[in-house]
């Protein structure tokens, strides 16, 4: 089952094209997450003002309200978003850090669209007592692709710029790169999103062995 992720160079076109095809700066703002957070569309549409965290104080009495340490804000210095149990597969409530890019695109949309409290961060076209439906997202994405003269991607839309997200995180230990992501279950997102890309493959092809490591392992099998 083919599941493709995209690239920087697309995200770079499509977010070019995405306040031409949504002025609100919904599709922008959701695809700038999307990039940097590596959240469902599902659970970024889910959001509300409150959710976002942009002060140290706000950090750290929502780390103390979900049972957690206050200090722990001093890891996440580009603020924070709580992602809401009701909006995650297995009912989880996560308080996760942004980055830096994250954050300037909040800002900007939130400069344009000043909300608080409870208010849908991404209210639907025609009703800002309801959250944006997936399909019009997904919709506007797709617009978005289109105008910026991409191919289409089987089974891509938002869900590509997850994938996108872990397997640029390889490098990293495995529970961290879940940790950032959203993800609970590691096998299931080595599974359905990690992949393997050119670059990486290269070097793993292009890998010389550690001639000493050679050496220990040859004098170990002849012991």
């Amino acid at each position: 089952m083919r599941r493709p992720a995209a690239s920087e160079e697309r995200y770079r076109k499509s977010i070019e094209q995405a306040p031409i095809v949504d002025p609100s700066g919904r599709l922008e703002t959701l695809l700038a997450l999307a990039r940097y957070t590596g959240r469902r569309i599902n659970a970024m549409l889910q959001l509300r003002a409150a959710d976002l965290l942009l002060s140290d104080a706000g950090v750290r009495r929502a780390l103390a309200a979900a049972g957690l340490d206050p200090a722990l804000a001093k890891h996440m210095p580009h603020a924070t978003i709580r992602w809401r149990p009701e909006a995650d597969k297995q009912g989880y409530e996560d308080i996760a850090p942004l980055r830096a890019a994250a954050r300037a695109a909040l800002e900007r949309y939130l400069r344009a669209h000043p909300k608080l409290g409870d208010a849908w961060l991404f209210p639907a076209c025609t009703r800002a007592d309801r959250p944006m439906r997936k399909m019009d997202a997904s919709y506007y994405l797709r617009r978005a692709d289109q105008a910026a003269e991409l191919p289409h991607l089987e089974r891509g839309g938002f869900h590509a710029y997850r994938r996108l997200f872990v397997v640029e995180r390889k490098h990293l230990p495995d529970v961290d790169g879940a940790r950032a992501g959203g993800w609970r279950d590691l096998a299931t997102m080595k599974r359905s999103y990690q992949q393997p890309d050119p670059a990486t493959t290269l070097r793993a092809i292009e890998n010389e062995p550690d001639n000493s490591t050679v050496d220990q392992r040859s004098t170990a099998s002849r012991n």
